[in-house]
C-alpha cells in the first residue's frame, strides 16, 4: 500500500484500538515506509491520551505544555496552535463541555438561510427557524 493510495488517510485518522487486524498491519507497514508518518501519528496518540487520561486543568496544561516542546520540534504550526489556545483547551478539562451544541445550531441556521433563499418576508424565515428548532 502506497501512501496515496484509497483509504491511508482513514487508516491515520481512526483509533488505533478501532482498527480491524488487516488495517493494523497495513498502518504498520506505511508507518516503517514513512518515517514522518510514524512520528505524526505518535503524536497525534500522545493527545488523545492526554484527552483520555486528564481530568485537571493543570494536568492537561503540564502535559500539553511538555508535547508543545517536544511536538514543536517537528510540527511548528501544529504546537504554536494549541500553545495559543491553550487556556481554553485546558478548560475543557474542568468541566468537560464544548461548544459542539452551539456549533450544530450554527449550521442548521445556515442551511435554512441556503434553502430560504429568496424568501421576501423575515417572519417566514424566523417562523422556519422555529419550526426546525422546537421538533
Amino acid at each position: 500500500m502506497g501512501v496515496h493510495e484509497k483509504g491511508l488517510p482513514h487508516l491515520l485518522w481512526k483509533n488505533k484500538e478501532d482498527l480491524k487486524d488487516e488495517q493494523k498491519q497495513q498502518l504498520e507497514v506505511i508507518l516503517k515506509e514513512h518515517p514522518c508518518l510514524g512520528i505524526a501519528d505518535e503524536m497525534k496518540e500522545e493527545i488523545r491520551q492526554i484527552y483520555q487520561g486528564c481530568r485537571t486543568f493543570k494536568g492537561a496544561e503540564r502535559k500539553l505544555e511538555k508535547w508543545i516542546r517536544i511536538g514543536g520540534i517537528l510540527d511548528q504550526s501544529s504546537a504554536s496552535m494549541i500553545q495559543k489556545h491553550l487556556s481554553g483547551i485546558c478548560n475543557y478539562f474542568e468541566n468537560h463541555t464544548t461548544n459542539g451544541l452551539i456549533e450544530g445550531m450554527n449550521t442548521k441556521i445556515k442551511l435554512i438561510k441556503r434553502i430560504s433563499y429568496g424568501f421576501t418576508n423575515f417572519e417566514h424565515l424566523r417562523l422556519k427557524l422555529f419550526a426546525c428548532f422546537n421538533s
